[in-house]
């Protein structure tokens, strides 16, 4: 939008913080490109028991990503002059290599793992449909996206009506509002890009437990357990960085030509560097303090 290009957001939900956020980000980008206001489609992701009779009844997100790209297809397929469906989403993420040996299956999703989105356009190709999925940021650390946005100050001032946590709705069980719980997986990779694109600036976000260091002292309990497993996985790679390039097979089949695998395994390292930095420097401004 910041080199004026129409953008259409398509997006589900399945609760009402989600769909809030989604409200409240579609309002800022409406306010910041009023000559650009994006086309927004959205589905309630929640569905009727026995909406297909003799079907059963799912209790699961599992489903979710393909509900998600279908439904992307689905719009662009009412689009002229559109053939492309961008997954956007940062490297590490998309490869979720497992952080430890027990991370296995629906432990670490594949939402937009380079195989499943070769999978979908080798489907498409196969239904006749000429259309392409493409992860414009394959190759990009969370916080190098953050770092590079075209208006850091704008994405700053309302990075904090975002949603990254993978289970807001767990404050309640402390009495509080949903929100950032800070140490699931999305929030450690959320807070170490913000680390990285604003050091100074600090990141806004209010978390349900902020401190890296009482994170860190948790590691026995479901609190600490994310964070201890990134711990396992940055000593592993930083005593070996040339492991890089087995691990990310480990989450699945990966194709291409080895500038490509290389430029994958980069991208795992640097995003596992880039939450070793946040993690250190956070246990070390809460010990000056």
């Amino acid at each position: 939008m910041e080199n004026h290009h129409k953008t259409a957001l398509i997006s589900h939900a399945g609760d009402s913080h989600t769909k809030s956020a989604q409200i409240k980000l579609l309002a800022h980008l409406q306010g910041k490109y009023p000559d650009l206001a994006p086309l927004y489609l959205d589905l309630w992701m929640v569905f009727e028991k026995n909406l297909i009779p003799g079907g059963g009844n799912e209790n699961t997100t599992r489903s979710r990503s393909f509900l998600f790209i279908a439904l992307g297809i689905f719009a662009i397929s009412g689009m002229k002059g559109v053939s492309s469906l961008e997954v956007p989403e940062n490297g590490l993420i998309a490869l979720n290599v497992p952080l430890d040996e027990l991370r296995i299956g629906s432990h670490s999703t594949r939402t937009t793992h380079p195989f499943y989105l070769d999978s979908w356009n080798l489907a498409l190709r196969g239904l006749g449909i000429e259309f392409s999925i493409q992860n414009p940021y394959w190759n990009k650390t969370k916080g190098e996206m953050a770092d590079e946005c075209l208006s850091k100050e704008f994405l700053l001032q309302v990075i904090q009506d975002s949603i990254s946590c993978s289970s807001p709705q767990k404050a309640r069980w402390s009495g509080a509002a949903p929100k950032h719980c800070g140490y699931c997986v999305p929030c450690i990779i959320r807070r170490a890009a913000m680390n990285k694109a604003f050091r100074e600036e600090g990141d806004s976000t209010p978390y349900l437990i902020d401190s890296v260091s009482e994170i860190a002292a948790s590691h026995e309990t479901g609190k600490g357990v994310q964070l201890r497993s990134f711990q396992i996985a940055i000593n592993k790679i930083k005593e070996q960085p040339q492991r890089a390039k087995i691990l990310i097979h480990k989450s699945g089949p990966l194709s291409g030509d080895s500038v490509y695998l290389q430029e994958l395994s980069d991208v795992y390292l640097r995003g596992l560097l880039e939450v070793d930095d946040f993690i250190i420097k956070g246990i070390e401004s809460e010990r000056q303090i």
